[in-house]
């Protein structure tokens, strides 16, 4: 769910591992509010699509 509203990136495409992208590190810091991000969708996420 973090990688649909950019907050994680697969490192390969397809891949399982993960890295934090720069909007991912801004909300860990205090600098990005989650609530202008767009909502995750449950459905994509039992669908297997990113």
């Amino acid at each position: 769910m973090l990688s649909q509203v950019g907050l994680v990136a697969p490192i390969f495409e397809d891949s399982n591992m993960y890295e934090i992208t720069c909007e991912g590190q801004g909300y860990l810091d205090g600098d990005l509010d989650a609530e202008n991000r767009p909502e995750p969708s449950i459905q994509q996420l039992y669908n297997g699509s990113k």
